[in-house]
Order: C-alpha cells, then sequence, then structure tokens
C-alpha cells in the first residue's frame, strides 16, 4: 500500500511530459511556435512555417499575430482563398493596427469583394481621418462601385493631405484613364513624378499608362528610370521585360526575367523564365531551370508546372515516351489539374493517338467545365477527327467563356468552312481580323470564307492584305489566285497558281485551281495531262483521283472517269464523294442494271463498304424510279452502318413523301444531318420531314441553315417559304418565295410557288 501514490504521482508526471502542459508555460510555447515560424517563413519552408502558426494558434485561438503570419505564409504560398480568411481574422484580432487593417481591405479589394474594402477605408478613416493609404483604398474601392465622382474627390483629399506622396496622384491618374479623360490622366501621372522625383512606381505606373496607348517608345525610357531608382522594383522588371517581347526584341527581356527571378525567389517567376527560354529555342536552359523547379519547388502546383513544361521540351526533342512519363507523373500528383489534363490530350493528339484524345478531353471538360482551355482542347480533338460541328460547339463555349480568345475564332471559322457554313465562317474571320489586323491567319481565312460564299468584292481586302505579306505562302498565293480567277485575271490567276505549286508542289489546292483554269477555257486535255503527272507521283490520293475522274468527266470520257472513282474507292472505301459521282455516271450512262450488279458484288466481297455499295444501289433504283426497290437498298445500307449518311437522307425523303413513318424518317433524317452537317441538301430533306410534321419552328431553322449553305439554290428558298407560310408568317413567307422565284423563274415546283404566293399577298 505504501507505495500507491509514488506510482500514482509517476503516472501524473508522465502525462505532463506528453501533453507538454506541465513542463511549460502555454504563453511561452506560443510565442515559441510564433518566433519558429517566423524562421521558417524566412526561410520560404511554407510548409513547416504553416504548422508552427497553426500550433500557437491551437494554444491561443485569439493569438492575432500568428493569424497574420499564418496569412502571410498562405498568401505567399499560393493559398489565396485560405490566405484572405484567415487575414480577416487577424484584422478581427487585430482592430488597432492600422497597416493590418489596410492590408486587409486591399486583399479585399483585390478579390472583388468592393463593399467590405469600402467598409475596413472607413473605419481606418474614422480613426485617422488623413490617413493617405486608406483614402486611396476607399476612392479604388468607390471607383469599383461606379462612383467615380465620390473616388475623384476622395483622391482629391488625400492629395491635398499629402501633396508630396506620387501614389494618391497615380491613382487619380488611373481614376481619370477609367473616365476617358487621357489628357488629364497623363498630366496626373507626370504630376506624380514631378512630386516625389524618386518614387519607381509613379514611373512604372506612368510606363504601362503610356505602353497602353501605343507610345512605345515614350514608355520604355519611363520604365528605365524606375529601374535605374529601384533595380529591385518587381513590377518594373515584368513590365520592360513584357515591353520589350512586345516589340520583338527577345534577345534583350532575359536580363529583367532573371532578376524577377533573384529578387523574388518565386516559382511562378520561374516557370516565366522557363517559359521564355522554351519560346526562344533555348530548350537546354529551360530545362536547367525545370528540374530544379520540379525537384524543389515550394508547392505541387509549381512542381506539375514544371514537369509540364519538361514535358514539353522532351516532346519537341522528340523523345515522346519520355513526354508521356512526365505528364502522367503531374496528374498522379494531381489528378484534378486542368493544366496536366490538357498537356496529356495534346500529348495523345501530336501522338496520333485521336480516340484516347477525345475520352481525355472530355474528362477535362467534367474536371472544370467553365475552363475556355478545356472546351479549346475538346474543339481541337473533335477538329482532328472530322467532327466540325462538334468542334463548332466547344469553339462557340470557348468564346462565350472569353469572347476574346482569338485562336478560338480562327479554328471557329476552319469548322464552320469544312461545315459548309462560308457566312458564319466570315463572322468568326471578322472578329480575328478586326482584333488583330495583322494576324494574316484571320486574313487568309477571311478571303476563303468570302470567295466561298460568293461574296468577291469583299474578298478584295482581305487578299491585298495576304498580296502584302513579304514572304509568300503557298495558301496565300492560291487565295489570291482564286479571286484573280473570280474577277475575271485568269492570266494573273494562273501565275499565283503556279507559284503556289512551285513553293509546295504537293499543294493540291495550286492544282485545283490551274486544272479549273484549264476546264475554262476549254483546255480539258491539258487539265488531264497536269493530273497524270501527279498521279504518277501519288497514285493512290483520293482526292486527287476524284479530281481526275471530274476533268475525265468534263472530257466526256465517262468509262475513264468511272475507272478512276472505282480506284478512289479502294484507296478510300469510306468516301462517299467517290460513290456519289460514280452513281451519277452510272445513270448518265443509263447502265442501271450493270451498275447495280457491280455494286451489289462489290457489298458481298467488301462488307467494310457495304453500306456505301448498297447507298449507290439504293440511289440507282430511285433513278429509275423504282422508289420500293431503292428503299430496300437504303434499307439494307442502314442495318450495316445505321449513320451511313446518303441513304438515311434518301429513305427519310422517301419515307416522308410516300407515307411512312415520320418519326422514323426525323431519325433518320437527324441521323443524315448530324453526319455530313455541310450539305443543303441533307438540311432540306431535315426541313421537309419537320415540316410534314407541322413542326415549322424547327423546318425554318433546318431551311435557313441549307438556304444560307446554298444561296442560290431555288427549291430551299421555296420550302423555306412554305415553312414560313405554315408558322403563319406572311411577310418572311413572301420574301423566300419571291427570292426562289427570283432565282429560277421555273425551277421545279416553280408553279406551285406562284400559287402559294398568291395567298401571301
Amino acid at each position: 500500500m505504501s507505495k500507491a501514490p509514488s506510482v500514482y504521482l509517476s503516472q501524473i508526471v508522465l502525462a505532463c511530459v506528453l501533453a507538454l502542459g506541465c513542463s511549460k508555460d502555454p504563453e511561452v510555447a506560443k510565442q515559441e511556435a510564433l518566433k519558429s515560424g517566423e524562421q521558417y517563413l524566412a526561410q520560404e519552408r511554407y510548409s513547416e512555417a504553416s504548422i508552427e502558426f497553426r500550433k500557437a494558434i491551437q494554444l491561443d485561438a485569439k493569438f492575432g499575430q500568428a493569424h497574420l503570419q499564418l496569412a502571410n505564409t498562405l498568401l505567399r504560398a499560393g493559398d489565396l482563398g485560405e490566405g484572405l480568411r484567415e487575414y480577416m481574422r487577424a484584422a478581427d484580432l487585430l482592430p488597432d493596427d492600422i497597416a493590418v487593417q489596410i492590408r486587409a481591405g486591399q486583399l479585399l479589394l483585390a478579390s472583388g469583394q468592393i463593399e467590405d474594402a469600402r467598409t475596413k477605408a472607413e473605419l481606418v478613416l474614422g480613426k485617422e481621418p488623413r490617413n493617405v493609404e486608406a483614402q486611396v483604398l476607399r476612392a479604388n474601392a468607390l471607383s469599383g462601385q461606379r462612383d467615380l465622382e465620390g473616388a475623384y474627390t476622395q483622391l482629391q483629399d488625400a492629395i491635398k493631405y499629402s501633396p508630396t506622396d506620387a501614389v494618391p496622384l497615380a491613382n487619380l491618374a488611373a481614376l481619370e484613364t477609367r473616365r476617358g479623360r487621357i489628357e488629364d490622366a497623363e498630366a496626373a501621372y507626370r504630376k506624380a513624378i514631378e512630386v516625389d522625383t524618386k518614387s519607381a512606381f509613379a514611373r512604372v505606373a506612368f510606363g504601362n499608362f503610356l505602353w497602353s496607348l501605343g507610345r512605345r517608345a515614350e514608355a520604355e525610357p519611363v520604365l528605365r528610370e524606375a529601374l535605374a531608382l529601384d533595380p529591385k522594383d518587381v513590377i518594373a522588371n515584368r513590365a520592360l521585360a513584357g515591353l520589350l517581347a512586345s516589340a520583338g526584341r527577345l534577345p534583350e527581356v532575359e536580363p529583367y526575367l532573371k532578376a524577377v527571378v533573384d529578387i523574388t525567389n518565386e516559382d511562378k517567376a520561374r516557370v516565366t523564365l522557363a517559359d521564355y527560354y522554351l519560346a526562344t529555342g533555348k530548350g537546354d536552359e529551360a530545362a536547367t531551370v525545370l528540374t530544379g523547379l520540379k525537384e524543389r519547388g515550394k508547392t505541387a502546383a509549381d512542381k506539375v508546372a514544371a514537369g509540364l513544361r519538361l514535358a514539353s521540351v522532351a516532346l519537341s526533342a522528340g523523345d515522346a515516351a519520355k513526354a508521356e512519363s512526365l505528364v502522367d507523373e503531374a496528374i498522379a500528383r494531381e489528378p484534378r489539374s486542368i493544366d496536366a489534363n490538357l498537356a496529356k490530350t495534346d500529348l495523345l493528339l501530336s501522338t496520333n493517338r485521336a480516340d484516347l484524345a477525345l475520352a481525355n478531353a472530355k474528362k477535362g471538360v467534367e474536371l472544370d467545365g467553365g475552363s475556355a482551355s478545356a472546351q479549346f482542347a475538346l474543339g481541337r480533338v473533335l477538329s482532328a477527327r472530322g467532327d466540325f460541328s462538334g468542334a463548332a460547339n466547344a469553339f462557340g463555349e470557348v468564346l462565350r467563356l472569353n469572347p476574346r480568345a482569338v485562336r478560338a475564332d480562327l479554328e471557329l471559322t476552319r469548322a464552320n468552312l469544312a461545315l459548309g457554313k462560308p457566312a458564319l465562317a466570315v463572322t468568326s474571320a471578322r472578329r480575328v481580323t478586326t482584333a488583330e489586323p495583322t494576324n494574316i491567319q484571320g486574313q487568309q481565312l477571311l478571303a476563303r470564307a468570302l470567295l466561298d460564299s460568293g461574296d468577291v468584292a469583299s474578298a478584295k481586302a482581305p487578299v491585298s492584305a495576304i498580296a502584302a505579306v513579304p514572304t509568300p505562302t503557298a495558301a496565300g498565293l492560291v487565295l489570291q489566285g482564286r479571286y484573280l480567277a473570280a474577277t475575271g485575271q485568269a492570266a494573273q490567276a494562273r501565275q499565283r497558281f503556279e507559284q503556289a505549286a512551285r513553293l509546295d508542289p504537293a499543294d493540291l489546292d495550286a492544282l485545283t485551281g490551274l486544272v479549273r483554269l484549264d476546264l475554262s477555257s476549254g483546255n480539258a486535255s491539258a487539265a488531264r495531262t497536269r493530273i497524270a503527272a501527279r498521279l504518277t507521283a501519288e497514285p493512290k490520293s483520293p482526292r486527287l483521283l476524284v479530281l481526275n475522274a471530274q476533268v475525265l468527266r468534263v472530257d466526256k470520257d465517262n468509262a475513264g472517269a468511272i475507272a478512276s472513282l472505282r480506284d478512289a474507292i479502294a484507296a478510300d472505301p469510306a468516301s462517299d464523294q467517290a460513290y456519289s459521282i460514280l452513281g451519277e455516271l452510272y445513270v448518265a450512262e443509263k447502265k442501271f442494271t450493270e451498275a447495280r450488279d457491280e455494286f451489289v458484288k462489290l457489298a458481298e466481297k467488301q462488307p467494310a463498304t457495304g453500306a456505301q455499295a448498297y447507298t449507290v444501289v439504293g440511289v440507282l433504283y430511285q433513278s429509275e424510279n423504282k422508289l420500293d426497290e431503292a428503299m430496300k437498298a437504303y434499307e439494307k445500307a442502314i442495318a450495316i452502318d445505321p449513320r451511313a449518311p446518303i441513304a438515311a437522307n434518301n429513305l427519310a425523303w422517301l419515307m416522308s413523301e410516300r407515307g411512312g413513318n415520320l418519326d422514323l424518317a426525323l431519325q433518320l433524317a437527324q441521323t443524315a444531318k448530324s453526319q455530313a452537317p455541310n450539305r443543303p441538301d441533307f438540311a432540306d430533306t431535315l426541313g421537309w420531314v419537320y415540316y410534314k410534321k407541322n413542326l415549322s419552328e424547327s423546318a425554318i431553322t433546318a431551311f435557313k441553315e441549307g438556304a444560307e449553305q446554298a444561296p442560290k439554290n431555288p427549291i430551299l428558298h421555296y420550302h423555306l417559304g412554305m415553312a414560313y407560310a405554315q408558322k403563319g408568317d406572311k411577310a418572311n413567307a413572301r420574301a423566300s418565295v419571291e427570292q426562289a422565284l427570283a432565282l429560277n423563274a421555273k425551277f421545279p415546283g416553280s408553279d406551285d410557288a406562284r400559287t402559294l404566293l398568291g395567298t401571301l399577298r
């Protein structure tokens, strides 16, 4: 019994030691944790610093200084959200610390919490009415709330209380810029420099102002003056680097980016320097910076960024395997990183794995549907797979998220051109050339869209811009040739096409231009010779074989055209154009039975192309008005390939005309349209089925699209008029029918059109 108290006492001592509660005063412990955290923070060891500051807060939840230092740590580590929240806690616990209150207000303003920022400023001004920092903060908050006059008055007070301080004057200049008073803004900037001759801040602000006005030559010396006053001014170094880069003076940029790294020791600055090295072809220097960052980066995000850029270096060097390993490592580190996902998509696309790229791109959109970059990546993959309709939707979403995304407008233009929608392509191309008049890709796409839409007169401006480029390209020369040919300048057009062909002998557009000139001048033999020479080098080019068939057809050599189309089908069994022209030739030759037998045998021998073969059989039956047999052939085609576009379209039309199942006809028409969205006849079929179902709004949409794709087709305009009439919109119905008759007074159905027009007056 005598030993029991001793044992009990030893247990208490052990518990106290373990809890650190009996050997150390909590006040001392929290101060030691604060001091330890501050040492880690000075060494930029943010994780360790955060642990120490949190330890101090656990000891005293109302320890304001620990909350403040934790906030600083989080902000420097890049955790802006939690950093701001922690700073607000610190400000609440340190109400008499004016500097903390003002900094809290500045952070609130930067995060868009304008009313809260204004409240902080007014709390400080309640204690110190002449505090210039608080006055500037309140003025900026008022400006954010669109009270520009109130902001102006507040800044005037700040200037009155501190006339030799450049900060309120520079803020006044920024306010005047927002008010559109550029001359007053410039005067305020110059006054700021005058009252504080040693203010680097004022000069940086003025330099950026001049640069924003396009006065780069004036901005540069001002920024250099700022750096002379304070060589370690981070903003001045960054601004001068940006200005020099915008002027194309890339070799001069490096020292300023390196200075930012030395001054800030920030990983983001290292990433920017590495990006500069990548952009200037200095892969080894980039790799050195990035390898260090990947190994010693302060945050997982910075390590991921470094790894992804190293993957880019590896890919540029031709080491796709290493690049993929680095990207996969980044994804393993940060599975929800949208940047890592985008890098994986690009890698898969560049290594011709389009199916995997599509799955990855869709995953990126799932990770962040609001990411313009994710939508852009999806659009690129869909374009590469030939799904231009889906691509157009993705690029449209990019532009909804970021209306200034020029690259998305470029890609949207390409998609609309591929879809046969030149009018829409003109709209997106004009946005590019308006935003960036010197963007030669934009000018080329605008010229092509205008020429495709038949607006030759408007094409003159972009074609002139293309012609003014010092170093011509094959694509640019082809567009010049097309414009010259369209304006009756055949000799000059031929020169451009020939020059394009010399620059790029493989350019089929240049060859097509020359062939069309040969044919328009009645010289089919020259066209045949020209294509024969190319076929010697490329005997299995499907596009070249189809072009050859078209020339032979014009030259009335149907047998040769048929042979060329058979070769095209052998080279590309999915070539709908080759099948379509081949069917037309057999119809022209009236070799219906022979042709049908041939295509049935082809379907039996090559099941993979059976859908196309049975489609041609259906076309041949339809040409003989054997509609039951035609429908059976189309059904066989669809049984093999439910997405066979021509079979689906033609069957939908026949079903709608012959009293068939309109719901099934609608499904077929929608399938055909989705597979070939650039065909106006498919839009017409879809519209017709909607019309038959009395769905006039949907019919109008489909007919409108078809009319945009084929603006000179009277039948489409007539059908559009019928849909408007069904809706009860007589004005638009009358306009559409009149346009149809103006295009061709004797088109099939013109008598019915006149009858309809009589009911609309």
